[in-house]
């Protein structure tokens, strides 16, 4: 089976790089794989160790042009409401992208004579495939994958926008044979939004642990980016109202971002530099979960969360927020609790109540949910949905 995947990654650190990086190299045991990169050949990173003997990589990039052009165009869908226009739902693709360029997109599907073509990153993006359809073999299947959470794409706080993705992927994304999300709740609201079907596949992961945290080392740890979407605020924010109530249990938050002054600033405000540590991004992930008690995820905003999967391989019990995602993983596995969304206070009950609880059964029921996600398992499930779509 000859599978394509087209991806807006220079494949450097990063979530969705990882994920596909893994996807891919599971799936060249046994098919012929090819990668579009929507991105210079110069920028290419491939930091997770895509095998480039296997896998045929080609590169194509948008003109300096052709960006101003996207650029202007995401503007049109945040400011001006095109979704009661069926006009302008129909041309708008053609306003984002140039011909020349989805000219070129159909030229590599067609020229490798593809069984399937998987959309792999900016699900927003994947209507680029959508819109030329019509000028690729009727016989290769169409697939698009989406990396976020599906409430974050009709976000209230961004009305405008959320209106007319909502129109223009009712208008397009029936065009493709399959669209794959990250969770069941993910299914429900591809339906309610879109009328579509949808098919469910959890991210893989790749952390292979030789050890499990020995749960003795009183400390909550985070890693990832320092952000807002990230909800790192919220984290250091509910440590100091914990820290007021519990002397005992410290934090460590491992990443870089936006926020990090913040951060500094309300260690430093409130004395707490002796319990709270900032470090760098590392590679080296095992041995901060193994040298920690407890992983809190407190994002505004996830698709996934693979660092929860790598977390609980590790055998940290979870403190998350109330995700769709989180939510629907922590109900079936118990391997932690939820906390309140965006809630400092709530996060810090929780963080209480947990630093006084026998961990081990949490422990223990992620590090068995853990072999849930290794990729040789999430490669099966892409496989038995390629062989649907060819065979079916």
């Amino acid at each position: 089976m000859k599978v394509g995947f087209i991806a807006w990654e220079r494949f450097s650190y990063g979530g969705i790089s990882r994920i596909i990086s893994d996807l891919v190299n599971e799936l060249s045991k046994d098919m012929e794989i090819d990668i579009l990169c929507l991105k210079n050949e110069k920028s290419f990173e491939n930091v997770y160790n895509i095998d480039t003997y296997k896998i045929n990589f080609s590169f194509t990039e948008l003109t300096t042009i052709q960006k101003i052009r996207r650029e202007i165009a995401n503007k049109i869908l945040e400011k001006i409401n095109i979704s009661s226009n069926n006009f302008l739902l129909k041309i708008f693709p053609y306003i984002k992208y140039s011909n020349s360029y989805l000219n070129r997109i159909a030229k590599w599907i067609n020229s490798k004579n593809f069984d399937i073509v998987v959309f792999a990153s900016g699900f927003e993006d994947c209507i680029q495939l959508a819109t030329i359809k019509n000028k690729i073999n009727p016989n290769t299947k169409l697939i698009a994958w989406s990396h976020a959470g599906f409430t974050d794409y009709f976000r209230h706080d961004y009305k405008i926008r959320s209106n007319n993705q909502q129109n223009l992927w009712k208008y397009y994304y029936n065009r493709f044979d399959a669209i794959v999300v990250l969770s069941d709740a993910d299914i429900i609201s591809c339906k309610k939004y879109l009328n579509l079907n949808a098919t469910r596949i959890y991210n893989s992961n790749s952390l292979e642990p030789k050890a499990r945290t020995k749960l003795n080392n009183k400390s909550f740890v985070y890693i990832g980016s320092l952000s807002k979407t990230k909800g790192t605020d919220i984290l250091i924010d509910a440590f100091i109202k914990f820290a007021e109530k519990n002397n005992d249990w410290n934090l460590n938050i491992c990443g870089e971002g936006k926020i990090r002054e913040y951060i500094e600033a309300q260690i430093n405000k409130h004395n707490l530099s002796s319990r709270v540590k900032l470090y760098n991004y590392t590679t080296d992930v095992e041995s901060v979960y193994l040298n920690n008690d407890i992983f809190i995820l407190p994002s505004r905003f996830e698709g996934f969360g693979i660092v929860q999967i790598e977390a609980i391989s590790c055998g940290l019990p979870i403190i998350a927020s109330e995700l769709a995602i989180t939510k629907e993983l922590i109900s079936k596995y118990n391997y932690g609790k939820i906390f309140k969304h965006g809630d400092p206070y709530s996060l810090s009950k929780m963080m209480l109540w947990m630093a006084n609880q026998n961990l081990a059964t949490y422990s223990e029921n992620g590090y068995k949910a853990a072999k849930d996600f290794k990729k040789e398992i999430i490669a099966l499930e892409w496989k038995a949905l390629f062989n649907k779509l060819i065979y079916q």
